[in-house]
């Protein structure tokens, strides 16, 4: 719902008029007739189309004088007298961007991700949720804004943990690049101690209780049963980095493969039988490698992610967040 990076949006049918400051906002409170019947008998519109009351404007009675904007039972906008407004509010909603945008300008508005932010004179972004000041030269009051944070990869903390599991990934590679893929029966294609609800049944849309998964969408979900699985998969994988000779390396197998079809992003052809069914598929090491560590930073978050302010005035998305969202350790 963004076109070259400003939020769009139809306008709104209250026909809200553009107030940039105190005294037009004034005026126009003043020029105003209350309600005479409803639920807002006695307040004041600020659309023309007064068929609407979701936003309506009142004089405080405070010193210094001040008119405010309400959307619906919340304040959203202040003006004050001395020529400064405050945008006061805890939503960060469509319909709320959209009075706002058109109150005060639509291009001074920015919705990314589902965040609002108020763009000043300077071209710095600022969050408007939780409340941000804007001077009466429209730059914003840097004392007011929310500070926001990201999440980011912690390097070191990444080459150890991926150093821990080494042996591990090194066989997977070895025995992937003899095969760039894989061909297994369903009734393989699973963890001892995980129960499963069905068996492999779609190559793109595999139950999430039966394959490893890193996507998000998916995991949201089915939470309790991709967990169950991802901590299944690393407890065998930790108990077979164990064992010694053959024995470590028929445990490897079963669980490369395991990681081989759950990651692959080709898949070739089924046979079914009576009783069972043959999956084919094909993968590379370089997306078992970003699958691996998607796996890694969806079980480690706390440990392989770092959290770091984001800089006033500039806008970043927390991609990394989702990795704290659905079930860690």
């Amino acid at each position: 719902m963004s076109f070259s990076g400003y939020y769009v949006r139809a306008h709104l049918a209250d026909r809200l008029p553009n107030l940039t400051n105190y005294r037009e906002a004034q005026l126009w409170h003043d020029a105003v007739k209350p309600f005479s019947k409803g639920r807002s008998k006695g307040d004041k519109p600020v659309g023309r189309n007064r068929k609407y009351d979701r936003f309506l404007i009142r004089k405080e009675n405070i010193a210094p004088a001040a008119i405010t904007i309400k959307h619906y039972k919340t304040d959203i906008l202040r003006y004050n007298e001395d020529g400064s407004i405050y945008i006061k509010t805890d939503y960060d909603s469509i319909c709320t961007v959209q009075g706002l945008q058109e109150i005060l300008g639509v291009e001074k508005f920015v919705r990314r991700k589902c965040k609002a932010y108020y763009k000043d004179k300077n071209g710095k972004y600022f969050r408007i949720k939780g409340g941000l000041r804007i001077n009466a030269d429209n730059t914003a009051d840097e004392s007011t804004a929310t500070r926001e944070t990201v999440h980011e990869i912690d390097r070191p903390a990444f080459k150890q943990v991926r150093e821990h599991y080494a042996d591990f990934m090194e066989y997977v590679y070895f025995t992937n690049n003899l095969t760039q893929g894989g061909e297994a029966l369903a009734s393989t294609l699973q963890l001892e101690g995980v129960e499963n609800g069905k068996q492999p049944h779609d190559f793109y849309r595999k139950n999430a209780g039966v394959a490893l998964s890193i996507d998000t969408v998916q995991i949201r979900w089915y939470r309790n049963p991709q967990f169950a699985v991802r901590e299944a998969f690393f407890q065998q994988v930790e108990e077979a980095m164990k064992l010694e000779g053959e024995d470590k390396y028929k445990a490897y197998h079963h669980l490369a493969t395991f990681l081989s079809w759950s990651a692959a992003t080709n898949f070739l052809n089924t046979t079914v039988t009576p009783t069972d069914r043959s999956y084919k598929w094909e993968v590379d090491n370089h997306r078992l490698r970003q699958f691996f560590d998607g796996l890694l930073k969806f079980r480690f978050p706390a440990l392989l992610l770092k959290e770091v302010e984001v800089p006033l005035g500039v806008i970043r998305h927390d991609s990394n967040i989702k990795y704290f969202e659905h079930g860690t350790v």
